[in-house]
């Protein structure tokens, strides 16, 4: 029950931690008179994707069965940890 309880919390704490910081970083970063637009396209893809993601694994989980759902969870992680190990390579700190 504990171990539930920090998990709610952590959990909680981050998902807004993640909604500020989505919603205030550009601001920071970028020009004030076109964070609406700019936000927009950062944010469109992810709820498009969201919006969409119960549609295609319910089929994927009908048509191929559970194991390829994970299976294709797996390829998703992977390909995200990729693309973040790029950025992390062409962005990240510089060492002299």
């Amino acid at each position: 029950m504990a171990a539930a309880l920090v998990f709610t919390l952590l959990y909680g704490a981050g998902n807004g931690l993640l909604t500020i910081t989505r919603g205030t970083l550009p601001l920071v970063l970028f020009d004030h008179r076109t964070y609406g637009a700019f936000v927009g396209r950062l944010v469109a893809p992810g709820f498009l994707l969201s919006a969409c993601a119960p549609v295609v694994y319910a089929a994927i989980m009908d048509a191929y069965g559970a194991a390829a759902a994970l299976w294709l969870s797996v390829v998703v992680a992977a390909l995200v940890f990729a693309a973040s190990l790029a950025l992390r390579l062409r962005f990240g700190p510089r060492v002299l």
